[in-house]
């Protein structure tokens, strides 16, 4: 028998049993489609984060402290006159607040930072202006809105030159921010920008929440965030730790994080995410599997007869085991089919939902349809196996 005839026998046989089959399909069904709808959403998340990131500014290190110690804008000068392989420091206040206007009340993430934190953050104005170091120095009360929150507290009218009221303090907006988009599911355009001294101002102190340098180069950024940690550990050398009280172990009153490595705990913590939920995946396309080989058993039992007058019109044992292994591996195939594409609709439709871009892999796909057909030939091999070894006269006798 050619391997078309197979194709076509074992193709009939299966539509004969169409729930049997489509019973036996499910386990792969899940299996694949869980596999390509978690790889794309990970492996889209992953790129967009990292993109997001980059876009954001290129050698930053952060530094910020734990418990009861404050940096102050002064570390920001300190950094600048010790550490000469950085280009920059700038003094960060990171916080939510409640912005009202005449008639719409928000809760809503501001950044508070320097004259060139907007430059730096690869920001421009699409409408308006920035603030600049004037408004800086004089603490003036200006502010400037990312695009969903202009939209969210304005509407159609017009923002710049009206009022908003951050807790209480009147603010006048003077800008509207280009904008940055969604990071898996996180409104980068709902926030807003003030100075860092107008921030102090509205939050009654005179500390900041970070410290954001950024490196003259991206081979240089290692030897800043060494050197600007060394800093940090003589200013904090003989102050008393901390002790967290759930944790049982002291803490350090300073971290300091660069962009690297802030990408490569991203792409480690979204690399064991995904290993460990298509490890699971695998699992149930596993159990896919061990269905098909009882569908195939069961096959097997109930053409017995059938497999005897093969046998004795002259087919061969590898005729036999060929046409339950082509039976088997177009179940996985086809399951596999409607898991891949059943899959990419469920990214898509997660991306969808949570406002982010979910790019089905090509790879992913052909991955995951080769192993779901070699798990149908693998559970597939006994049953055809069985049928192959069969005595044709016994066969025969079979009711």
């Amino acid at each position: 028998m050619s391997f078309i005839e197979g194709i076509r026998v074992a193709l009939s046989t299966l539509v004969t049993n169409k729930l049997r089959s489509a019973l036996t399909m499910l386990g792969v069904i899940i299996g694949v489609s869980t596999i390509i709808s978690l790889l794309s959403i990970g492996q889209s998340a992953q790129a967009q984060i990292e993109s997001t990131l980059t876009s954001m500014g290129s050698n930053f290190i952060g530094v910020q402290t734990t418990g009861k110690w404050s940096l102050l804008p002064e570390d920001c000068e300190m950094l600048l006159e010790r550490v000469p392989s950085i280009s920059s420091a700038m003094p960060m206040i990171e916080y939510t607040v409640t912005v009202k206007t005449r008639d719409t009340m928000r809760h809503i993430f501001f950044y508070g930072g320097p004259a060139e934190m907007m430059t730096i953050m690869q920001y421009t104005p699409s409408e308006g202006r920035f603030f600049d170091t004037s408004d800086v120095e004089m603490r003036r009360d200006v502010v400037v809105l990312g695009r969903t929150t202009r939209k969210e507290l304005f509407g159609e009218r017009p923002a710049v030159g009206d009022t908003v009221s951050i807790m209480g303090q009147p603010l006048t907006v003077i800008g509207v921010a280009s904008p940055k988009g969604n990071m898996i599911g996180f409104d980068l355009d709902d926030c807003l920008f003030v100075p860092y001294t107008t921030a102090q101002k509205i939050l009654g102190t005179r500390y900041v929440t970070e410290i954001a340098a950024q490196a003259k180069s991206a081979e240089l950024a290692p030897v800043a965030k060494e050197h600007i940690k060394r800093i940090f550990e003589e200013k904090f050398r003989n102050v008393e730790r901390e002790r967290d009280s759930r944790m049982g172990v002291q803490l350090e009153p300073f971290m300091v994080v660069s962009q690297d490595e802030m990408l490569s705990v991203i792409n480690q913590v979204m690399g064991v995410f995904t290993v460990l939920l298509s490890g699971i995946a695998a699992v149930s396309l596993l159990v896919g599997g061990i269905g098909i080989m009882n569908i195939m058993l069961v096959s097997v039992t109930e053409r017995t007869r059938e497999i005897g007058i093969r046998k004795a019109i002259g087919a061969r044992r590898k005729d036999i085991m060929a046409q339950f292994l082509i039976e088997s591996a177009i179940l996985s195939l086809v399951g596999g089919v409607i898991g891949a594409l059943s899959g990419g609709g469920m990214a898509k439709l997660v991306g969808l939902v949570g406002k982010f871009k979910v790019d089905v892999s090509a790879g992913a796909i052909v991955t995951a349809l080769l192993f779901s057909t070699c798990v149908g030939l693998f559970f597939g091999m006994y049953p055809a196996s069985r049928a192959a070894k069969l005595d044709p006269i016994v066969a025969l006798r079979h009711e």
